[in-house]
């Protein structure tokens, strides 16, 4: 079950464990997994924003937000040990909000492919800076693989569909039956292309 206390940006998710015991978890970051949402909107933003002024700096944007600005913040910020027990995980799946936040970034993921293309396409803009927009589209595509993973593992339809989608962004189309009825089923045998053998 769970809960969000009055006056409280968070959520907390109760468990019983096999034993009868309680297991509480507080999700105080909740609101904060909206940059998840956001942050793959920089290539779009980038693009957007080179097409607006004409400056081809703009399509440094995504370069230094992936590879400067959130290796420094990550560097910053350190670990974080607030993961949720597994007893949690269960409920936590279960909360609209976070499916909600897969759904929202799909078509975040797409805009942030497209507008580059579309804009690198029809801009005049030099050389480094088409090679820029191109490879912000691709970084944030690629990350598009972990929404395509989520998205993939749930049981409907729509869910289902929402992970091709996402798979198709970076020409992995085929990752939704290699892995759910590839790699899971074969998990950690010889006919298992994604696990490493022993001493690799």
């Amino acid at each position: 079950k769970k809960r969000q206390p009055t006056g409280c940006v968070c959520m907390i998710f109760v468990a019983t464990t096999d034993d009868g015991g309680e297991i509480r978890y507080v999700d105080r970051k909740r609101w904060l997994w909206i940059i998840s949402v956001l942050t793959p909107s920089v290539p779009a933003i980038g693009a957007l924003a080179l097409w607006a002024t004409g400056n081809p700096v703009w399509a440094l944007l995504p370069v230094l937000v992936y590879y400067v600005a959130t290796p420094l913040i990550d560097m910053v910020v350190g670990s974080d040990p607030n993961n949720p027990p597994e007893a949690v995980v269960g409920a936590l799946s279960e909360d609209q909000y976070y499916r909600a936040l897969l759904f929202l970034s799909v078509p975040v993921f797409w805009a942030s492919f497209l507008v580059p293309a579309i804009v690198a396409s029809t801009q005049p803009v030099p050389v480094w800076a088409w090679l820029l927009l191109a490879v912000g589209a691709g970084a944030s595509s690629g990350t598009g693989l972990t929404v395509a993973h989520e998205l993939g593992h749930k049981p409907n339809r729509l869910d289902q569909w929402g992970a091709k989608i996402m798979c198709a962004l970076s020409g992995y189309a085929h990752f939704c039956l290699e892995h759910n009825r590839g790699h899971h089923v074969q998990v950690a045998t010889p006919e298992d292309r994604a696990s490493g053998r022993l001493g690799e």
